[in-house]
């Protein structure tokens, strides 16, 4: 019974993805939709010390790869002006 329950849940939230997809504008991914669907989820269920810690992960990864694609940005410019 779990099991099916469990299957229902997935498909559920796929089928909530693709509707979003769908209906959002360019530059959405799936992996944005569930993080907004699962901190609702979570919001719902009273957990916000994990949508909190959640969204601090996600902004700290954000902004490694600003810096990454910074400095690869002024490398590339470094090497094309030398050539």
């Amino acid at each position: 019974m779990e099991n099916k329950e469990l299957q229902k849940f997935y498909i559920d939230i796929q089928e909530e993805i693709n509707a979003s997809l769908i209906s959002e504008e360019e530059g959405t991914n799936p992996e944005q939709i569930f993080t907004e669907l699962a901190l609702s989820y979570l919001s719902e269920a009273g957990k916000q010390k994990i949508i909190v810690f959640a969204l601090m992960k996600r902004l700290v990864k954000e902004v490694l790869n600003i810096k990454l694609m910074a400095t690869l940005f002024m490398k590339i410019t470094k090497h094309l002006i030398c050539l």
